[in-house]
């Protein structure tokens, strides 16, 4: 029973974080909004805690679409192609896409890890729980189009092994 639960959290992590960080930035937004409007003052300090909630709602979702295949795609060409040129294209692209995420959160992990000693003004938060939103988040996503890449580039070469 725990290990299906340890499991569940596991597999859901990347929309339970999204999840968590949305519902923050909603509330601390409703919060400032109802402050405003009922006692004619807003709290500084919620304006940081949403952008950080954004941003990890963002790439924790971000990662999230990229496990489920859930990135927008435009289907043009592959529609156009045959059964194995559609199992190329979508490698190829599997491929280019996992440079990328790559590439990106290797930045993302520089950018962490030189923030220095910058902080947020208000909360006084360091930019570094802001900016590890983005490397976590590029991270899962570069274990996910790994994944992808093996189960297309799998698929690509088990339909070829199967007419031999």
């Amino acid at each position: 029973m725990k290990n299906k639960k340890v499991r569940w959290v596991l597999e859901n992590f990347p929309i339970i974080v999204a999840g968590i960080a949305l519902f923050f930035a909603i509330s601390f937004t409703t919060v400032n909004a109802l402050s405003r409007y009922l006692f004619s003052r807003t709290f500084v300090w919620t304006d940081e805690l949403v952008a950080m909630g954004f941003a990890y709602t963002v790439f924790f979702g971000s990662a999230a679409a990229c496990k489920y295949g859930m990135h927008y795609g435009l289907e043009l060409l592959s529609n156009a192609l045959p059964d194995r040129g559609k199992k190329v294209l979508e490698l190829l692209i599997s491929l280019l896409s996992l440079v990328l995420i790559c590439c990106l959160a290797y930045l993302a992990w520089v950018l962490t890890m030189n923030v220095g000693a910058k902080i947020m003004t208000a909360t006084r938060i360091s930019y570094r729980w802001f900016d590890l939103g983005m490397a976590l988040g590029l991270s899962l996503m570069v274990i996910y189009a790994a994944e992808n890449v093996y189960h297309r580039a799998r698929a690509l070469f088990q339909k070829e092994e199967a007419h031999d």
